[in-house]
């Protein structure tokens, strides 16, 4: 079963609202085209505002353009994604020539970068994971030690990248063209180690759009610029800091499965047969899991405490060290609040 649940934005703290699941689809996740979209188009649909999507390689970036990445492209929403450890999703994903000979750009990562950009950083990827398949028999701790010296230097390489990246000023047009803007540079060349020879940096602008549609070197339509492209540079803080809120659908499909909460990894607990039947069971666990998760959430968010001397029987629910406030001024500071107004909830302690 697939599954979206709500993830956070880095900076916002952990008592902003609960991460709730949005949205189920009874597929195995990356086998079967269409379902991506389903999730996150159901969302929607029920008025939950996504901004931005972070998946696992089942979705981003293998599914095809017009499936998936296109529609999110066009509805404004950012992209997160890691890649495999294969051929054609590292090092150039995509390039662009304009007709006129002025821009010539590369796709590496995600992002798009100048072309003229030394070979050792467009493979920065590929050769590390190269170089790893050369050590298998050494040592493990000769192993360790080669292998930490050379993340040190994709790391480096990374870094160098950043210069050569082009940064987004737009969202995607209906044809999945974008607006960038071109780095700045001082060097008036830059050395490329692997011809040995210096390249001549030019600048043909400040800015330029990036059509919709590309064609490869053999004049082939492709849109891979939206299946690889990411909105931010891949391995860097904030794609780490995004990146990382992927554990909570991992989280989630724990929750939905272990036998000691929803147990819907567990055959015996739910004896009936078919996909639909077996669908519905995942929903009706995605909606008990969140019953849970805003109860859990309320008992770490709000604290039940006497509101006046006159009247300690009369429990209401406070913000912890916020006790000044009136009900009615603290339900309206976020609209989770509405819940303490259920009886049965006014009961947790």
């Amino acid at each position: 079963m697939g599954a979206r649940v709500r993830g956070r934005d880095p900076n916002e703290t952990e008592a902003s609202y609960p991460l709730l699941f949005l949205s189920t689809s009874g597929h195995k996740p990356g086998a079967l085209t269409g379902h991506g979209l389903f999730l996150y188009q159901s969302a929607v649909e029920r008025g939950h505002a996504i901004k931005t999507v972070v998946g696992d390689r089942a979705y981003f970036p293998g599914a095809k353009p017009e499936d998936l990445q296109r529609p999110l492209a066009q509805a404004g929403v950012k992209v997160v994604m890691d890649y495999k450890n294969e051929e054609e999703e590292l090092g150039q994903q995509a390039f662009y020539a304009s007709a006129d000979g002025r821009h010539n750009l590369v796709m590496v990562t995600g992002s798009w970068h100048l072309r003229f950009m030394p070979a050792a950083l467009i493979d920065a990827e590929k050769t590390y994971l190269d170089y790893l398949k050369t050590i298998t028999s050494k040592s493990e701790a000769e192993r360790s030690k080669l292998r930490d010296e050379a993340h040190a230097l994709l790391r480096q390489r990374r870094k160098e990248r950043s210069r050569y990246r082009l940064i987004p000023r737009s969202g995607y047009d209906a044809t999945g063209a974008r607006q960038y803007s071109y780095p700045e540079f001082t060097d008036p060349k830059v050395y490329d180690a692997e011809s040995d020879t210096w390249i001549d940096v030019v600048i043909p602008g400040k800015t330029l759009k990036v059509p919709g549609v590309l064609s490869d070197k053999n004049g082939v339509k492709n849109q891979n610029h939206l299946k690889y492209g990411q909105e931010y540079e891949y391995k860097s803080d904030v794609w780490r800091a995004w990146f990382g809120k992927r554990n909570n659908v991992e989280n989630g499909n724990s929750c939905l499965k272990d036998a000691d909460r929803e147990a819907l990894g567990v055959p015996m607990k739910r004896r009936m047969r078919g996909p639909w039947i077996v669908e519905m069971a995942g929903a009706m666990a995605a909606a008990s899991a969140n019953i849970s998760r805003i109860i859990d959430w309320l008992k770490a968010r709000l604290a039940l405490r006497g509101m006046n001397r006159m009247n300690r029987s009369s429990a209401a629910l406070f913000e912890p060290g916020l006790e000044s406030l009136t009900v009615e001024e603290h339900d309206r500071r976020n609209p989770f609040y509405r819940l303490a107004e259920i009886e049965q909830l006014r009961l947790i302690a």
